[in-house]
């Protein structure tokens, strides 16, 4: 089995490939794209059919390889950060180039065991949840296209008929469009409206087809999803193809990042929350932040309603040597209003 060490970066990805002992094979840097990810994925799959991938853990920078890898099947593994800190030293190789990083990430993983690191990988009913639900997601995406377009034929030939938001996508709505049109004088408008509404017909057949295999395979895989209140079989099957995997997760805190969810608030965060204003800002060692709705802010009057008494924030200025040695009170701070006038000599 082969070891893929990949060093991310944003134009380009770097993969070598190594042994069970360390020894490198083959290395290849691609562009940063799904064009280069799947002369990447070809590169590897030419080597050995059993592989690897290590990739060091750079969510902003790694994710969309990772994604491509776990949707072709492959078995995808997350190197910390934190154990390349001494792993490039035994690189028998001056300078640092990205094949280097590459190798060192890959001999890191076997160093480490490549068990006890978190493992991505989707295989069996769960590769078919997500292959399904991804091939769902790209019709509807198209259909949506395809509707827009409709909408503006429909109303280059019918003005005077208002057809309501998100109906399209319904069978009775397609069949009444697809009647009217039939019924019709054909011309250009009307042949490419006929033509438009026939995909979206067919379109929405294969959507709800795919829509009922995803609630059988859902149902087999995870039937605890659907029970959870609020949770569908879009949502579920969404959920089984982005953790890939529950096992490789040690943390409520670890899955939710992966899945972009909101952190849990700490218990220093709960008590700001529940505490008042007054509270939070004494308790804060940084400034306490509160929305408040638009009607509870007061704009201040103008600057020549000010009180006489009110102090006006200035920037400190760089006091001469002369002005420290006179008396105390030429050292205190001005607290006259901007529009005070000096007061007149005796």
């Amino acid at each position: 089995m082969l070891t893929i060490g990949i060093d991310p970066h944003k134009q380009t990805h770097s993969g070598v490939a190594v042994d069970q002992l360390g020894v490198q094979i083959a290395q290849r840097t691609v562009a940063a794209g799904r064009e280069g990810f799947g002369q990447l994925l070809e590169w590897a799959r030419k080597l050995d059919s059993e592989r690897v991938w290590v990739l060091e853990d750079v969510r902003h920078v790694s994710g969309s390889l990772e994604r491509f890898l776990i949707d072709r099947g492959e078995t995808v593994v997350r190197l910390p950060p934190r154990l390349m800190a001494n792993a490039r030293r035994g690189v028998r190789e001056r300078g640092k180039s990205d094949p280097i990083d590459a190798l060192a990430i890959a001999r890191a993983a076997l160093r480490e065991g490549i068990d006890t690191l978190p493992t991505a990988r989707l295989a069996g009913p769960e590769l078919e949840i997500r292959l399904l639900a991804l091939h769902r997601e790209r019709l509807v995406e198209t259909r949506t296209r395809l509707i827009n377009e409709l909408r503006w034929q429909l109303h280059d030939l019918w003005p005077d008929r208002e057809i309501p938001k998100r109906v399209l996508i319904h069978p009775a709505w397609q069949n009444k469009i697809a009647g009217r049109l039939s019924r019709a004088e054909t011309n250009v408008r009307v042949q490419i409206a006929r033509d438009m509404i026939g995909r979206v017909r067919e379109l929405t057949r294969t959507i709800t087809q795919l829509h009922e295999q995803l609630a059988s395979l859902v149902k087999q895989a995870a039937p605890q999803l659907l029970a959870e209140r609020g949770l569908g079989v879009l949502i579920a099957a969404k959920l089984i193809g982005e953790i890939a995997g529950i096992d490789r997760f040690t943390s409520d805190a670890q899955l939710a990042r992966i899945l972009d969810a909101p952190r849990s608030r700490s218990r220093r965060d709960a008590q700001i929350a529940t505490a008042s204003i007054p509270a939070a800002t004494a308790n804060s060692t940084t400034p306490f932040t509160c929305s408040r709705s638009p009607s509870s802010y007061t704009t201040p009057g103008p600057l020549s309603t000010w009180p006489n008494s009110a102090r006006t924030a200035r920037p400190a200025e760089k006091r001469s040597a002369a002005s420290n040695a006179t008396s105390s009170d030429a050292s205190t701070t001005y607290s006259a209003t901007p529009t005070a006038s000096p007061r007149p000599s005796a």
